[in-house]
């Protein structure tokens, strides 16, 4: 389903129903000038993170996209010309005021307050934004090591039961945790290395409410790394570098599949996706 051209180009796509697939169709202008594909072929400006809702009453709308890389030049009134498009954020030049963004990564929505969270990855803060309108709530973080402050970040994930934002510091090889409720900072843990509480760029974050876990993507590590959600405590790890199943090569995105308790990892420089039982993290299929 995926086909990446080069590795600093990604892009992060979650559906919430089959309606939201469907929006890959309403973007052909935006086709043309490709160097990605997801089923069909979709890019957007560098800097530019867009917003698509789909026949939605749903605040937490059905699709978001956020792209990453040198693309293409596309200047901002094709897409504001675009009465399918609902809600656009940024430009398609880099910026560092409020607003502004500068290579976009990760992305969340807080569903219950109706909130955009985005990872500004060029300008090491995260950004909060309405669903509404697209006006900035808050940010947070700036450029810097201590704990509160950010390095180029990437993932992302919120986890509605303990009222948090965790966030991978992947530069800094750590994870951050921010109040939802308030976005001011709690606590991080984690330092570069690769032992039971260390990390070597991570790059994603996913709940497993089930198992009440939080499951890293420890990238250079080679390894998924299983935290409990009550005090991000380490409880295990599984993978390591190779080309087996179970092994992993730079391992980027997560997500986890509820109804069926398994977790699904994108193996980049495997060039695979493989599939990971939810309860122990043991090989499934790829």
């Amino acid at each position: 389903m995926f086909e990446w051209f080069q590795e600093q180009h990604e892009i992060e796509c979650v559906a919430r129903d089959a309606a939201a697939h469907t929006a890959l169709a309403c973007l052909p202008s935006i086709a043309r000038c490709s160097r990605l594909s997801l089923s069909l072929s979709l890019s957007l400006s560098q800097y530019l993170l867009v917003v698509v809702v789909v026949g939605s009453s749903n605040p937490s709308l059905d699709l978001h996209i956020s792209f990453v890389g040198s693309l293409c030049e596309m200047g901002d009134d094709l897409l504001r010309g675009d009465a399918r498009i609902k809600l656009s954020i940024g430009t398609n030049l880099p910026g560092h005021s409020d607003e502004m963004l500068c290579r976009p990564r990760g992305l969340a929505f807080d569903i219950h307050r109706g909130l955009l969270l985005v990872i500004d990855s060029g300008n090491d803060r995260m950004q909060v934004f309405s669903c509404d309108d697209g006006s900035l709530v808050s940010k947070l973080g700036q450029p810097a090591f201590p704990a509160g402050q950010f390095k180029p970040s990437w993932g992302l994930a919120i986890d509605h039961d303990h009222d948090r934002i965790l966030i991978a510091d992947t530069t800094n090889s750590r994870i951050q945790s921010w109040s939802l409720s308030d976005h001011k900072f709690l606590s991080c843990i984690g330092k570069q290395g690769s032992g039971d509480l260390e990390f070597y760029n991570p790059r994603s974050i996913a709940i497993d409410k089930h198992h009440h876990r939080i499951i890293i993507v420890d990238r250079f590590n080679d390894r998924l790394v299983f935290l409990s959600s009550v005090d991000l405590s380490f409880l295990f790890s599984v993978g390591k570098q190779g080309s087996q199943p179970g092994e992993f090569k730079y391992p980027s995105g997560i997500a986890i599949d509820d109804d069926r308790h398994r977790i699904i990892v994108t193996d980049s420089y495997n060039h695979r996706v493989q599939v990971l039982s939810l309860i122990d993290g043991s090989f499934l299929f790829e």
